[in-house]
């Protein structure tokens, strides 16, 4: 009885030492940092391979000094386009990508041959990130 009890406790020491030291996977993720020192309204747009279509999300708000992770996954996406602004549109940071957005919290799908008929067309900048799994972009 001893014998098989030990044997018991035993695995469970093992199996409970595998859980702890094994490797965590890891985590790769994108955020969206501000340092402009004004409160930033943030957008992100990418191709989301799952649905095959285009994909918009936001708001998500960011206080100075602060980061937000809209996107808490590997990275599996090389470009990631990007628009922020602060209240009243004092400052905004644009590129030349267009997405639609509304003026709420929003999750928008669509493609290249579908017009915005649901909200407002923004012009995105557009984040390389290579292949890298993580990526930080930091509104100045």
């Amino acid at each position: 009885m001893w014998k098989s009890l030990s044997l018991g406790v035993f695995f469970l020491i093992g199996l409970c030492a595998f859980a702890v030291l094994r490797p965590a996977p890891a985590r790769a993720d994108l955020q969206l940092c501000n340092q402009s020192g004004l409160t930033v309204y943030a957008a992100i747009g990418y191709h989301d391979t799952d649905k095959g279509k285009w994909r918009s999300e936001g708001w998500w708000t960011i206080a100075p000094g602060a980061c937000k992770e809209p996107i808490g996954v590997n990275l599996t996406w090389r470009y990631i386009y990007v628009y922020g602004e602060t209240d009243g549109m004092t400052r905004t940071w644009t590129g030349s990508y267009k997405f639609c957005t509304v003026s709420d919290e929003f999750t928008i799908f669509g493609d290249d041959n579908d017009p915005c008929n649901r909200g407002t067309t923004l012009e995105f900048i557009e984040l390389d990130t290579g292949s890298a799994t993580s990526y930080t972009y930091t509104f100045t």
